[in-house]
């Protein structure tokens, strides 16, 4: 029979990692937050000229994202954001258990 094993002491997780069982923020003020968010992310696309958009760059020389151009990235961001976004609504459709009405109009 094998000894027992022991166990380590269970850690906390980052406090990003954290779920919080009540908001942190308004409802408000995280929209005004994400929206600000969204112009400020809109601002920083636009001045991209064209001609750079297929310019190769390493935005994460340690990380996963390598050697892509800058379109590539953007659109890398935005379905991160699209992914979250996701995450955001089925939470919100379980912790209220109710249909937030959010897709394309239906017959009623």
């Amino acid at each position: 029979m094998d000894p027992p094993r022991h166990r380590r002491p269970a850690r906390h997780p980052p406090a990003r990692r954290r779920v919080h069982p009540h908001p942190t923020t308004s409802p408000a003020e995280a929209r005004a937050r994400f929206n600000a968010t969204l112009d400020e992310s809109a601002q920083v696309i636009a001045a991209v000229s064209s001609d750079r958009l297929l310019t190769t760059i390493d935005p994460q020389p340690t990380g996963a994202w390598r050697h892509l151009t800058i379109l590539e990235a953007i659109f890398k961001v935005v379905g991160h954001v699209e992914m979250h976004t996701g995450q955001i609504i089925l939470l919100t459709k379980q912790l209220t258990a109710s249909d937030l009405d959010l897709s394309m109009p239906r017959k009623r």
